[in-house]
């Protein structure tokens, strides 16, 4: 698979990851913490989302040469100064991303009111920005 194959393919499955979540639209925030099943796949969706973001910069910063072994703070940070995006944008993306370390690190003291907080601030405008660095890429 080629370089921009690859981050493609990295970029639709965040998509896809992130119009899954529309299926959580119709519950409210208490509703997904308080029930099991819907909390474990929420907080799955969340998790896959957030290291896509990882990988998504990972893969940019390897394809163009911007450096190898960051982290992933470094990463975001040279992918979007490469890509020109607005300096406002590192903080949407440094928020998503440090959301796979608590769920991936902190699972019994995972605050989901924070995590909610994340898929209704954040993921709206992540979305934007994804399809954005997809345009970019693809010119």
């Amino acid at each position: 698979m080629g370089k921009i194959t690859s981050l493609l393919a990295k970029i639709e499955l965040i998509l896809k990851h992130i119009n899954k979540l529309n299926n959580f639209e119709k519950y409210t925030q208490k509703q997904i913490i308080e029930d099991d099943i819907l909390c474990a796949a929420f907080e799955r969706e969340m998790y896959i989302i957030s290291d896509l973001v990882i990988q998504i910069c990972e893969i940019i910063n390897s394809n163009y040469n911007l450096g190898q072994g960051l982290s992933y703070r470094e990463s975001i940070e040279r992918t979007l100064q490469y890509l020109k995006f607005e300096p406002h944008t590192f903080d949407e993306f440094l928020m998503i991303a440090g959301l796979r370390n608590r769920l991936a690190h902190e699972y019994a003291e995972i605050d989901y009111s924070i995590v909610y907080d994340v898929y209704k601030n954040n993921i709206p405008e992540l979305k934007k920005l994804i399809h954005t660095i997809e345009e970019k890429i693809s010119k």
